[in-house]
């Protein structure tokens, strides 16, 4: 069995999300009305994974998340709505250690929760098998890059270069990508585009996001464009070049 804690300010959204756990018959619940009582039930009830909301009263998510993993680490899925607010606040939560997010599709208070039903349990169920980043385990990985990063003889290559680099990711993607492209260099020789499972509403900002950390110049892809050396391409809905 797998003990999940549902943190929601909204008893209708905790009511919901039970449900839906309850119907896979393998989930002990718990949850938790603000962000200081899951920081509380994450000692006590010890939860596999937590499914965390960002806007509550008393103590955010943001706040409750740096919390949680400082004192005792779990998996934990952030659950958002679709608003460029919500979209900076979701990847400040991945950057702080949170596995996955999940949006409401109906805003902060989602009657068709049910919609995603089948997202959240796979990210949920996917989330309770990461693994959460210890220094030990950032220090190997940082030192495996600058392996692979290290400047190796230069090549010949003809004038007219037509490589690229292609990156579909989707569920833990926008954490992972976060942690690979800033490694890559200012004079990375090819263009890099990246396919992200992700709404629409949040591409923009997370484009913005990863431009101010990476060497590369990060732009969003929302109508067609050719594509440049030293560029990294968010696609927004469809990538189009020419």
């Amino acid at each position: 069995m797998t003990k999940i804690l549902i943190v929601d300010d909204s008893a209708l959204m905790r009511k919901l999300l039970r449900e839906i756990f309850e119907k896979e018959g393998d989930f002990v619940i718990e949850t938790a009305r603000n962000g200081k009582e899951a920081i509380e039930k994450n000692l006590s009830f010890q939860p596999d994974v937590i499914t965390l909301d960002i806007n509550m009263p008393e103590m955010d998510g943001i706040t409750a998340l740096s919390y949680i993993m400082n004192q005792r680490p779990v998996p934990v899925v952030m659950v958002s709505s679709l608003t460029e607010k919500g979209a900076l606040a979701t990847f400040e939560a991945l950057n702080l250690g949170a596995v996955d997010y999940v949006t409401k599709p109906g805003g902060t208070i989602s009657l068709n929760i049910y919609e995603i039903r089948d997202e959240i349990i796979s990210k949920v169920r996917s989330a309770t098998r990461a693994k959460l980043k210890t220094k030990a385990l950032v220090r190997k990985i940082r030192e495996e890059r600058e392996k692979i990063l290290k400047p190796s003889p230069p090549k010949e290559v003809s004038t007219k270069d037509e490589r690229l680099v292609l990156i579909g990711v989707s569920t833990g993607g926008p954490r992972t990508l976060e942690e690979i492209l800033p490694e890559l260099p200012a004079d990375f020789p090819m263009p890099v585009i990246v396919a992200q499972h992700m709404p629409p509403t949040f591409t923009k900002s997370f484009a913005e996001r990863l431009n101010s950390v990476c060497e590369l110049n990060v732009v969003e892809v929302d109508h067609p464009m050719p594509v440049e050396s030293g560029t990294i391409y968010i696609e927004k809905v469809a990538l189009m070049w020419y």
